[in-house]
Order: structure tokens, then sequence, then C-alpha cells
């Protein structure tokens, strides 16, 4: 299960080309926790991709 704030951490990281540090910001949340919502959000889409299997994305909560 992928979590939309580890899909938002993705995006603006690999999509947006933001800095961790920017994106942190930009999500409003500490730099650790930030790198420790990417970090996890990447592992998940790397393992179904090896895998094959499905990302399922459940909807938007708080961080």
């Amino acid at each position: 299960m992928l979590y939309h704030h580890e899909l938002e951490a993705m995006r603006l990281v690999h999509l947006e080309d933001l800095t961790v540090e920017e994106a942190s910001m930009r999500m409003g949340l500490p730099r650790a926790t930030f790198w420790r919502i990417l970090e996890s959000g990447r592992r998940k889409v790397v393992r179904a991709l090896v895998e094959g299997r499905a990302i399922a994305l459940r909807a938007y909560e708080k961080v």
C-alpha cells in the first residue's frame, strides 16, 4: 500500500526536481521525516516492480 504522502514525496523529488530540503519544506515536514517517507515509498515501488505486484494507492492522510 503506497500512501499519498509517499507518492507526493517522490513526485516532488523525481518529477519536480526539488532537493530533499526544498521538498520537505514544501510538505511542511522536518527533513529527516521527509527522507523516511521518501525512502519508504521508493522501497514499496521497487518491491512492487521487482515482484510484479500491483501498487495500491491509499487516500490522502495528514502526516
